[in-house]
């Protein structure tokens, strides 16, 4: 059968017979890997709405080179699809380092396909895109050498976007893609050196399993002061090779590696750390795959017509993912060893942390014990929530420990990753599952009966709620749902004209910190715009409701712009008809919070008087280019040009006491510094349809930015 290209012209174009839905290919990492690929996107502050926790273990020493070991906590929400870190649900243990991605468009970017010319991935056909795509203005122009469009959609020859890959190691993080030109383009002001190694040209004989012989095996990041980073790849002959790679349950993908561990840090006086890692998941005589991580995620896609009829399909996508667990750490002095433990949760395998052991090397006389944290999980192993840590001293002496209180927490279990009981951006919204169990929903289209609203009940469970200290003090956590005012940079426009409304996942409400004396110290959080307090100053990145659009259709047979309508039997009249495709976006582990704010208010004991004002950059600031559709005029849909690492930093920082008088000002001005624009071509596909087996896309260009906010002045005035 022939899957031919049809392009959405003017309008939504439909056949008589559905046969499936498309969507996007969403190939995520392993959820440890996940867990650290977050902090290379967006800052944590108090724009987040998100508290930020940061709990120091040690600090390795060999010479030069400092190595911070701690556990971080980002938790917006419980979502049944999202697997939990080797620390528990919420928690990140930064340690080592990682090199993940996101796929965008047809293939990986060093996807090579035989065939002449510029085919594959993004590394390859990126000029191709250039050659439709005006860099400067991000629209189109063709000439007669033009590919056509349709090329860049899945399946074809052309790859329509660069992928985005983000590292985080030590005190580094950020992200980058490959130009036109192959070389990577960091989204920041960053002086890095980022060198890559295809497999085929330096480990011929290296196998994995049904694998992808152009897969990137390692990167080098060289920082400014001469410290080289190395991820990936280290020994053909190794069980454990330090590279992880997913793909779908069915066979039917080839395996691309999508996360890259730091294995080696070399200052440049020479002197090194060393990372090892335990991979359980590959078999060391085969290097053939014998356990996974699996991730469970569900979508659902439809069509109906005004003037009735319609169809709607749903797909239970099962995502494997192998899995490198860091196992020590080690200079010429120390060694520090990471200890898990299994478990088991139906077919899927996964560990949690169960001790870390910091060890001194003395010539002569081997290893000392210097201290141990043990990890304590809930009871209930598979709500997979971190209790508390225990330090050791070096005579093995219990010292005060951390403790951990979440909500809800024992409901958390028997929630599949499939369960329909979801909102618009995959948290769980089923409030009366914590009552009687029973399902509720069916179907996750709106039209047939779903309810997708938020439920902050259902969205806290498993929500940190205390952190106990050793010093016997604690701080305590309140939350609330998001709401907003804008999307991008437009206003909200509800039901009956409403301004704001509720939005998914949570925002932190109020904090209280005790000291160990029982002193209090409560701060209130408010999210309202400054300049117009019955708004939210809530920012949805898109629209919340992406998967309901509506289209006025008629079909065109013949050619348009490089588009052939084949496999036809007939050419129906040209008439118009009224449809509305609905879209539910499946759950991806590295997607970004749906919601940030661009004016906080942190309010000291409850006063209105006492309090910190926060005015952050936003979409007002530095807007997305959304692209140049073909066609169809709503730009909307799809991916856009994003400008996020212009957003969520502070602009204002306002200071009043007691009385409520403004004491100090903090003002910083920023300019846009655009270094790179990768151009691009998005392809959504719409539908596909039988028996000629059409599939019907929307199309836009697009490209993708290398840029920073460059800050230009800071002025503190006092008053």
């Amino acid at each position: 059968m022939k899957n031919n290209k049809i392009c959405l012209v003017f309008c939504f174009i439909v056949m008589s017979c559905l046969q499936a839905l498309g969507q996007k290919s969403i190939i995520p990492p392993s959820p440890n890997a996940a867990s650290l690929g977050k902090y290379g996107d967006i800052p944590v502050n108090l724009s987040s709405g998100l508290p930020s926790v940061n709990i120091p273990l040690y600090t390795a020493k060999e010479r030069s080179i400092n190595w911070p070991i701690s556990l971080s906590y980002n938790y917006s929400g419980f979502k049944p699809a999202e697997e939990v870190s080797i620390a528990g649900r919420g928690w990140s243990l930064n340690a080592g380092g990682v090199i993940t991605r996101v796929i965008r468009g047809s293939w990986p970017d060093e996807k090579r396909l035989n065939g002449p010319g510029h085919e594959g991935g993004y590394l390859y056909s990126g000029v191709k895109a250039m050659e439709v795509v005006d860099t400067a203005s991000g629209a189109w122009k063709c000439t007669s050498n033009c590919p056509p469009p349709a090329y860049f959609s899945a399946g074809n020859v052309y790859d329509g976007q660069p992928d985005m890959f983000y590292f985080s190691f030590g005190s580094i993080s950020g992200k980058f893609f490959f130009g036109i030109d192959g070389s990577p383009k960091i989204v920041s002001d960053q002086k890095l050196k980022i060198e890559y190694t295809l497999v085929k040209e330096k480990y011929a004989g290296l196998f994995i399993e049904n694998g992808m012989t152009d897969n990137i095996i390692n990167w080098t990041i060289t920082a400014t002061d001469g410290t080289i980073y190395k991820f990936g790849f280290t020994d053909i002959n190794s069980a454990a090779l330090n590279v992880e790679y997913t793909y779908p349950n069915d066979g039917s993908t080839e395996r691309v590696i999508n996360a890259w561990h730091l294995y080696e840090v070399v200052a440049n006086t020479g002197e090194k750390i060393i990372f090892q890692y335990a991979n359980d998941f590959i078999t060391s005589g085969t290097k053939s795959v014998s356990k996974y991580r699996e991730t469970k995620t569900v979508t659902q896609s439809g069509i109906g017509g005004i003037s009735g009829g319609g169809a709607s399909a749903v797909s239970y996508l099962l995502q494997r993912s192998t899995e490198n667990l860091l196992k020590r750490i080690e200079g010429t002095n120390f060694r520090i060893d990471f200890i898990p433990t299994q478990y088991q949760d139906g077919s899927s395998s996964y560990k949690l942390l169960d001790s870390v052991k910091v060890f001194s090397k003395t010539p002569g006389a081997g290893l000392s014990l210097v201290k141990a944290y043990d990890f304590g999980f809930d009871s209930n192993r598979n709500s997979k929530l971190l209790v508390s840590i225990q330090e050791f001293g070096s005579g093995a002496d219990r010292l005060p420990f951390y403790e951990f209180e979440y909500y809800r927490a024992s409901q958390l279990t028997n929630i599949d990753g499939w369960s329909l009981d979801i909102d618009f951006k995959n948290y769980y919204n089923y409030y009366d599952r914590l009552h009687n169990g029973t399902n509720h929903n069916t179907t996750l289209l709106v039209d047939n009966g779903a309810n997708r609203s938020p439920n902050l009940e259902s969205t806290m469970l498993g929500a940190l709620t205390k952190i106990k200290y050793p010093t016997g003090g604690y701080t305590g956590f309140e939350y609330e749902s998001n709401d907003f005012s804008y999307v991008r940079e437009s206003p909200y426009v509800g039901p009956g004209g409403q301004k704001k409304t509720t939005a998914p996942g949570l925002r932190l409400r109020t904090m209280t910190d005790n000291d160990s004396r029982g002193n209090n110290v409560v701060k209130t959080y408010e999210y309202r715009s400054f300049a117009d307090t019955t708004l939210s100053s809530g920012i949805a990145w898109e629209e919340l409701d992406p998967y309901s659009i509506g289209f006025g259709a008629f079909l065109q047979c013949g050619h348009n712009y490089g588009f052939v309508i084949e496999g036809l039997s007939y050419c129906p009249s040209r008439y118009i008809e009224f449809y509305r495709v609905y879209k539910s976006e499946p759950f991806y582990a590295l997607s970004k919070d749906p919601i940030y704010y661009f004016n906080v208010r942190e309010k000291v004991g409850g006063s209105t008087l006492n309090r910190t004002d926060y005015t952050y950059t936003s979409h007002f600031d530095f807007p997305d280019f959304m692209g140049s559709s073909y066609g169809l005029s709503n730009n909307r849909m799809g991916s856009v040009a994003s400008k996020d690492f212009a957003r969520s930093l502070p602009k204002i920082i306002q200071y009043y006491n007691s009385e409520g008088t403004l004491v100090s000002e903090k003002k910083m001005e920023y300019v846009l510094s655009n270094r790179y624009k990768s151009p691009g071509v998005d392809i959504d596909d719409i539908l596909t349809t039988r028996p000629a087996g059409e599939t019907y896309v929307f199309m836009k260009t697009i490209y993708t930015y290398s840029g920073w906010l460059r800050k230009v002045k800071e002025t503190v005035t006092q008053y």
